[in-house]
């Protein structure tokens, strides 16, 4: 059913809707179906269709107090054998125009049955009763927020523990230092928090860190203004390792992230970003 508004409707406007249908479903009133003119149709209030056009002679559907629309489609003989109705969704489909998908008769009452299923499915899962569903999932949900904050600031703590033990593994390209590594269970942002420890410490510094697991994986890339100024390109370097990982990326010189799926291979990438750094700075000529 397509309508006029400039705004979605509320929840509490669709439960409204929902009410006052239903309720003349329950009234079970036999329906007026009426051929006459359209100005004689418009007298009687009649409502016209969106984007139809009518000939001299236009098909009235009235619900006695309640309705009256120009449709020439078919209809059932009283509201009460629609059965129940039941609003699915409610959309825009253009500039003030709203579109309400609902459900009628049996596909309705599967329709609850279907979602009354699903809320005792959860009341089990949570412990607790229908009405208090909405309060215990809120509190998951900030539980999980809570101990997903603690375990990345976790994470972050292991992969800065490593940084000494990457600065001694590092390799000498041209005069610009290479320091690469794989840091298992930590994410993107340690990975970046770990790259920036490193370009503090070393100058000039290409940083490449890695994580796998599984079939996907990330890496970072960072190097320092010197690096850059001596050819260094970290959105070419990560676009080049994720290539032959078959993973793709990008981003800025001095910072670039991909993704990849070859996680077995990482090692052998790692191994050869000091000759891509020899060739962008021209040593490796």
């Amino acid at each position: 059913f397509d309508f006029t508004h400039m705004k979605p409707l509320s929840a509490e406007e669709i439960d409204e809707v929902e009410v006052m249908v239903n309720r003349q479903v329950l009234l079970n009133t036999p329906l007026e179906v009426i051929l006459t003119d359209m100005e004689s149709a418009k007298r009687l209030g009649a409502k016209a269709l969106f984007n139809e056009k009518y000939g001299s002679e236009v098909r009235v559907v009235r619900v006695p107090g309640f309705s009256a629309e120009l449709c020439g489609g078919t209809h059932v003989d009283a509201t009460g054998d629609i059965g129940s109705f039941k609003i699915i969704r409610e959309e825009g489909i253009g500039s003030g125009v709203r579109r309400i998908t609902a459900l009628a008769g049996l596909s309705a009452f599967l329709h609850h049955q279907r979602l009354s299923g699903q809320v005792e499915a959860l009341e089990r899962l949570f412990s607790v009763p229908a009405e208090e569903l909405e309060k215990r999932a809120g509190e998951v949900i900030r539980e999980n927020r809570r101990l997903s904050g603690q375990l990345e600031k976790q994470k972050s703590r292991q992969a800065l523990s490593r940084v000494e033990e990457l600065l001694r593994g590092r390799e000498e390209a041209g005069g610009v230092s290479v320091v690469t590594g794989v840091l298992e269970g930590s994410g993107p942002e340690a990975l970046r928090e770990v790259g920036d420890r490193v370009r503090q410490r070393l100058s000039p510094v290409v940083v490449v860190l890695a994580v796998g697991e599984g079939d996907r994986g990330h890496l970072v890339a960072m190097a320092d203004k010197k690096a850059v100024a001596l050819g260094v390109d970290c959105g070419i370097l990560v676009r080049r390792i994720a290539a032959s990982l078959g993973g793709g990326g990008g981003g800025r010189a001095d910072m670039a992230q991909a993704g990849f799926r070859d996680v077995a291979g990482l090692p052998m990438a790692l191994e050869g970003v000091r000759g891509l750094v020899l060739d962008m700075t021209g040593e490796g000529v």
